[in-house]
């Protein structure tokens, strides 16, 4: 096995220094009364201590991920390193955030950012080992079981974007199949009862397998 990339191992720099990003769902969102739609969720890891921060796309064009990457700066800051698989929207954004930079180098894709330190990594095509670490969040987050004491997001469609409510499964109600279609969660403020469909799982009560 190869050593840990650098990347992984700065103890000493700020979360999301070294962040990977990548493309998870699709997700069904309810428009109006008798319509729904598709929207793709996009995760933001910090490679070094897999700090974790979500978005919403409403599609996969590079316009709609550039609004998310906008998000994203606002929030966290800019990133030393960005790493990301070859997806078109993510190229796509990569190009234009170069080309917005004067006299940008059009011939060396992976600077993009020189003026504020910032360079986009692209993993080998085929290979999405390399980009690791959202790779596992998405695995462990569409294979894992909902139990009590894991950690999730709650949707709520009254909250104020980017306020996301956070809180801990207290109990599950599995149906007759035995599978969990709903649960109680308790948060900071009250406990609340949420179908599987209205939470994403952030971090499992047994932790992430390294």
């Amino acid at each position: 096995m190869a050593d840990l990339p650098r990347t992984c191992l700065e103890p000493f720099t700020p979360p999301f220094h070294y962040t990977a990003c990548d493309y998870f769902g699709p997700y069904k969102v309810k428009k109006s009364r008798n319509t729904t739609t598709k929207h793709q969720g996009v995760i933001f890891t910090c490679m070094n201590t897999r700090a974790v921060h979500l978005e919403l796309a409403v599609d996969y064009s590079t316009v709609e991920f550039m609004q998310t990457l906008r998000r994203f700066f606002a929030i966290r800051g800019q990133p030393a390193l960005m790493m990301s698989d070859n997806g078109s929207q993510l190229v796509g954004a990569e190009r234009e955030l170069r080309e917005m930079i004067k006299g940008g180098n059009h011939e060396e894709p992976k600077e993009f950012n020189a003026e504020k330190g910032m360079s986009w990594q692209f993993i080998t095509p085929g290979a999405p080992h390399q980009n690791g670490c959202t790779e596992t969040k998405k695995w462990n987050a569409e294979k894992h079981t909902v139990r009590v004491d894991d950690i999730v997001i709650m949707e709520d469609s009254n909250s104020v974007h980017g306020n996301w409510t956070i809180g801990r499964i207290i109990n599950v109600y599995p149906g007759k199949d035995g599978r969990v279609r709903n649960v109680k969660i308790k948060t900071s403020t009250s406990e609340y009862k949420r179908p599987i469909t209205k939470i994403v799982i952030i971090y499992p009560a047994e932790g992430y397998e390294d």
